[in-house]
């Protein structure tokens, strides 16, 4: 793809590999850390909505 985009001698595919290498192992890096922040996100969202499932059940033990 990225070699038809460049009418160049046989030197220059190995440098557009080494770009088109060096792009995708930075959108993988901001995928895993887009993926992490929203990992972090939802936990903290699911550890108040456990928190406040488990308080309610115990209440309801209690006054039962």
């Amino acid at each position: 793809m990225f070699q038809a985009l460049f009418a160049t001698p046989k030197a220059e595919p190995q440098k557009v590999s080494r770009h088109a290498r060096l792009f995708e192992l930075l959108r993988q890096q901001n995928l895993a850390s887009q993926s992490a922040q929203a990992r972090a996100a939802r936990a903290e969202g699911d550890f108040l909505a456990d928190r406040l499932l488990q308080n309610a059940t115990s209440s309801l033990r209690r006054n039962a």
